[in-house]
């Protein structure tokens, strides 16, 4: 059975940062013009930076584990016919 829980694997990088993108235009356009107006460059900075920001996942080398096991793998799709074989 094929997985699809993978992280990171429901939405490509692109696709979520153009409707980010497309939800700030949106957001200052019907943004209150006179607190617009009224309001410091850099409050209105830091607000929409913390709405609209994607906090990007950091790999920590020093914690990465690597696991091993022999499991049946699938491999139909790529000899046409319907076989599973053992690999790690």
């Amino acid at each position: 059975m094929a997985r699809d829980d993978y992280l990171f694997s429901r939405f490509d990088w692109f696709s979520v940062q153009e409707h980010q993108k497309k939800q700030l235009k949106k957001d200052v356009a019907n943004y209150d013009g006179n607190c617009l107006f009224n309001t410091a460059v850099d409050d209105l900075s830091n607000y929409f930076a913390e709405k609209y920001g994607i906090d990007v996942p950091v790999l920590q080398r020093e914690h990465i584990v690597a696991d091993q096991r022999e499991a049946k793998v699938d491999v139909s799709h790529r000899f046409g016919y319907v076989s599973r074989v053992p690999g790690t």
